[in-house]
């Protein structure tokens, strides 16, 4: 056991028990029940109003992104002292065991290495909701609150209570209640909440810097339309034949031959 923890649980001895018959102050060394909650003003001022009437011992977590472990505390009955989650786990900040151990909280609440692996949890009793009177009914069935004690809660928190007992006491099976102590009414503000964690604003990262591609302009290329040119045909060349030379006959005598004379009949 580390210097912490000595230091720890003789704290928890150290503390006056100012109890009555029925009453006390959570504290002890080795409280009858432990009360685990989320360490939020109105859950604690309930569990400070449940330790004036039972010997419950108060344990708050705390979560924030921002943490790598939960914040833990721990009521030793004078102030708020802060556990390692490891200290919580192997229930070095106690000298013995609870009989009941109530964890509050769902499973985005309560973180999951304060749910596994803890060996001191016996008589677990897990409630998902922080709901007020859901609270006062499954804890005060649990620890069998007396009727002064429901009446002192149902008061603290504005809360009717319906008696499903009255048949039993009037036929004498619920025994007598003996004597009860006054319970004097609590104040919101005189509720002392474990220190909060100090959460440090997350830094976001810029963005890394993307260079631009370079924007490349267009280069206007003037397009001139191709006029097609023709290169000029020579006509062709008609050649025109020359005309024949016809030679004019001479205009001398027809000379003709008496043959021609001599075979015609018409003649003779």
């Amino acid at each position: 056991m580390t210097k912490v923890n000595k230091w720890i649980g003789a704290a928890f001895m150290a503390v006056t028990i100012m109890a009555t018959s029925d009453c006390v102050v959570a504290g002890t060394a080795t409280p009858d029940s432990i009360l685990v909650m989320p360490a939020r003003k109105r859950v604690v001022q309930l569990a400070f109003q449940m330790a004036r009437c039972k010997n419950i011992g108060l344990v708050t977590y705390n979560t924030s992104p921002t943490l790598s472990e939960p914040l833990i505390h721990v009521w030793n009955g004078q102030e708020w002292i802060q556990i390692t989650l490891q200290d919580y786990t192997m229930g070095s900040f106690m000298s013995g065991d609870p009989k009941h151990v109530f964890l509050l909280g769902d499973s985005t609440t309560i973180p999951l290495r304060m749910m596994d692996n803890v060996s001191w949890y016996k008589d677990l009793h897990r409630l998902t909701t922080l709901d007020t009177t859901t609270l006062i009914n499954e804890i005060g069935t649990a620890l069998k609150f007396s009727s002064h004690q429901w009446k002192f809660l149902a008061n603290e928190n504005g809360l009717k209570i319906e008696d499903r007992n009255a048949e039993r006491r009037r036929f004498g099976r619920w025994g007598s209640p003996g004597k009860e102590v006054d319970l004097k009414p609590t104040r919101i503000e005189s509720i002392q909440m474990p220190p909060a964690p100090i959460i440090e604003p997350i830094v976001e990262k810029p963005a890394p810097v993307v260079a631009a591609p370079a924007v490349v302009k267009p280069t206007v290329v003037e397009v001139k339309p191709v006029v097609e040119t023709k290169t000029p045909v020579a006509p062709e060349k008609v050649i025109v034949p020359e005309k024949p030379v016809v030679t004019e006959p001479s205009a001398g005598p027809v000379t003709t031959t008496m043959e021609d004379d001599k075979d015609d009949p018409a003649e003779k």
